[in-house]
């Protein structure tokens, strides 16, 4: 239907326990407010749908029959548990796994142009997903696809190639094609997202679907499992199989449906690599890429290490006329991301000979986009370094620098002896952070592996016996004597660890990170490596390889008893900071507020995080303070901007201080005036309190946030604060 008003239903199945009810409220209200706070015209109606499975909230009001609730008990609920829907549709507790049956029936009854398909807790990132399926609808596309991010922080992807029952969209013409959801998914208990995408891809061979997968529409799956018991109370995965067999002929999980590529457009996260990159590269005849599409997709899989590129011919070889890539002198990480990629699996893939990794590197385009106060070299060899600091951003530089200090060395014993590896994600923060390694200690080596450690995965899928070999090679060598780290529990530093089983390991300041205790794990040597990396917690033996630990702040430790603990001195950090240039134009009665960016991680929406400032804000403004805006490195440039429009005073400015860098260089500047420093679990707040001597004040979230840990983190700097 082309016209301008579009009618949105919104269904969601939503199964709410008994156990733990107020937390899984909290969440739907979410899901449900992330909806309402879509960014969207007038011209499109929405309706919300709650689809309930049974919850026990319901048994009173819910008929043995799945049907509508009437008119007094819906606006009871709606009051009740505060949920701004406009329907609910319900069946009675124990009949439990009906959700295809619960979307047919408010399908069914006043359709609407499209639909789309969520879980209760599946709430959008921001507040444009909305927009982007309309945009979608708009162009002609009746099957859109979105992306999920995993209770970990981990991204479902395009090539991922899973199938989901959430975070979809469907005109109601396709679903009339596919005969809406099907009623076996009830005997089968589990499956329904199987059979649905099965359906639309039959259709879609029928040329009636036009599909596409969007990276940029992402909800966060903040509770996962609820359903699971259906595999055993219900039906089952061999229940499931056998019954999708005997219906299509074709087995559920090895079928053409999940092979995305095939038959939906994909348009990448904005997070990705850029368009404009991909028409820079040239790639062999001999490759199955023949659409921009596809060589879209190929680099997207390179700068994610995996390995998707299929060759036509089994031979080992490489062909005499292969062209070699053209980068143009194009200035971008995922240009030369995806040519270090290509340039790997050639060698793996082509040849028989082992790679053979030089003592020596190159400056990783240290050149490009950064004003070096000198010359570098264009190669340099390190076989006489024998440190190696692993550092994430500006902070970890300052902790990490001032712990050498702290153990005896001067300066130029750092820059004669110590590498400096990068190895955050962010470019922003890569980028700034390489310039602030020069800047505090002069000529020195610098190594970026950006995304490196997720790009050495393609050696594993290609050859298990190499999974290490992309990192050897960006460092130039196989073995590090001692190793310096910020922290042992996540996956791109256990990498690191498993990559360098030898080395000595030396832990140093990583904020709250580096005081609060983690689970200990202990994985099998036979283990598969992907698992035992990205498991949670700390293994033993990593535990065991510390050699020590530098804390700023021993008085309030409370995590794993590293060994040989040691403080960092308040002077060599004093010594650091000092070392950096800022103006402290900050009056006396002002705060300082750390704009963090939980909004980008997921754990409240943009528009939830933004009220929150801009309540704390104007109720600190009529207190007579002057407050000051402090951006997070990886903040989105325009919050001051649209806080600042929202708050409309004179008395709400932005610190003139870069974001990239602490705002501990400032505040050690500010000693002695009446400043306070508030935020919503940043480390500073202990350091400004503990260190400097300024007042620090959480910002109440008032909300019931997904991850313990950061819960964790918000109560431990509660407790070890003085406002």
């Amino acid at each position: 239907m082309k016209r301008n008003n579009l009618n949105i239903k919104f269904v969601f199945a939503s199964l709410i326990p008994e156990q733990k009810k107020d937390e899984y409220f909290e969440i739907l209200r979410r899901t449900i407010n992330g909806i309402r706070n879509q960014n969207v015209s007038d011209e499109v109606n929405i309706e919300i749908v709650l689809c309930d499975d049974g919850s026990p909230y319901l048994k009173d009001m819910a008929s043995n029959t799945i049907s509508y609730l009437n008119e007094d008990d819906l606006d009871y609920i709606k009051s009740e548990y505060m949920l701004d829907v406009d329907n609910i549709v319900c069946v009675s507790e124990n009949k439990y796994y009906n959700k295809g049956g619960l979307l047919n029936c408010c399908l069914k009854k006043n359709p609407s142009d499209y639909v789309i398909v969520l879980d209760d807790d599946h709430p959008f990132i921001d507040d444009e997903c909305l927009n982007r399926f309309l945009n979608h609808f708009r162009n002609g596309y009746n099957f859109v696809v979105g992306r999920l991010c995993n209770p970990d922080m981990t991204f479902r992807g395009y090539l991922d190639n899973r199938v989901q029952g959430t975070t979809f969209a469907l005109s109601y013409e396709l679903l009339e094609k596919i005969n809406f959801f099907s009623s076996e998914v009830r005997q089968w208990g589990c499956g329904e997202d199987t059979d649905t995408f099965y359906k639309v891809y039959q259709e879609h061979l029928k040329g009636n679907v036009r599909a596409i997968y969007d990276g940029n529409i992402i909800t966060q799956d903040l509770i996962s499992g609820r359903w699971r018991y259906c595999l055993e109370t219900v039906g089952g995965e061999a229940i499931f199989i056998a019954g999708f067999l005997k219906k299509y002929g074709t087995l559920p999980h090895n079928n053409e449906s999940r092979k995305f590529f095939m038959w939906m457009d994909y348009e990448p996260s904005y997070k990705e690599i850029p368009e404009s990159a991909f028409l820079q590269l040239k790639l062999p005849d001999y490759l199955k890429i023949k659409t921009n599409n596809e060589l879209n997709i190929f680099l997207n899989n390179a700068y994610y290490g995996r390995a998707s590129v299929k060759q036509k011919t089994k031979s080992k070889k490489v062909p005499q006329n292969e062209p070699s890539l053209k980068f143009n002198n194009v200035e971008s990480k995922a240009l030369s991301s995806a040519k270090y990629i290509w340039n790997l699996y050639k060698k793996i893939r082509f040849s028989n000979e082992k790679i053979q990794v030089k003592n020596k590197f190159h400056q990783s385009n240290l050149k490009n986009n950064i004003d070096l106060k000198q010359e570098l070299e264009e190669e340099k060899y390190i076989s006489d370094r024998n440190i190696f600091g692993f550092i994430v951003g500006p902070w970890q530089l300052v902790s990490f620098t001032s712990s050498l200090l702290s153990s005896g060395m001067t300066l130029d014993d750092i820059k004669q002896n110590v590498v400096f590896v990068i190895y955050d994600q962010d470019p922003f923060v890569v980028r700034h952070t390489k310039k602030f390694i020069v800047d505090l200690i002069g000529l020195c080596d610098v190594i970026i592996i950006e995304r490196e450690l997720q790009l050495s995965y393609i050696t594993r899928a290609l050859n298990d016996k190499l999974p290490f070999e992309s990192i050897y090679q960006i460092l130039g060598t196989r073995e590090i004597q001692e190793l310096w780290i910020p922290k042992i529990n996540q996956a791109p530093e256990k990498f690191i660890l498993e990559a360098f089983p030898e080395a000595k390991i030396k832990l140093y300041e990583d904020g709250t990170a580096s005081y609060i205790k983690d689970e200990i794990l202990e994985y099998p040597l036979d283990i598969d490596l992907k698992n035992r990396i990205t498991n949670n917690g700390v293994a033993e033996r990593y535990i065991a390889r510390v050699d020590s630990s530098s804390i700023l702040l021993p008085e309030i430790y409370q995590g794993i008893e590293y060994k040989s603990i040691s403080q960092i001195s308040k002077e060599s950090l004093i010594s650091i900071l000092e070392r950096v240039h800022v103006d402290t134009n900050v009056p006396n009665k002002s705060l300082i507020i750390l704009g963090q960016c939980l909004s980008k991680y997921s754990l409240i929406t943009q528009r939830e995080e933004n009220l929150i400032y801009e309540n704390f804000i104007k109720e600190k403004i009529d207190d007579g303070y002057t407050v000051f805006w402090k951006d997070h490195p990886r903040n989105d440039s325009e919050q001051f901007d649209k806080l600042a429009a929202s708050i409309d005073s004179s008395a709400f400015k932005k610190l003139e201080l870069p974001s990239n860098l602490p705002v501990e260089v400032l505040l050690n500047r500010l000693s002695g005036k009446d400043i306070e420093v508030s935020s919503f679990a940043s480390s500073t707040l202990l350091y400004a309190n503990h260190l400097l001597g300024f007042k620090s004040r959480l910002i109440n979230l008032n909300l019931m946030l997904p991850h313990d840990k950061i819960r964790k983190i918000i109560s431990f700097i509660d407790s070890n604060i003085n406002p």
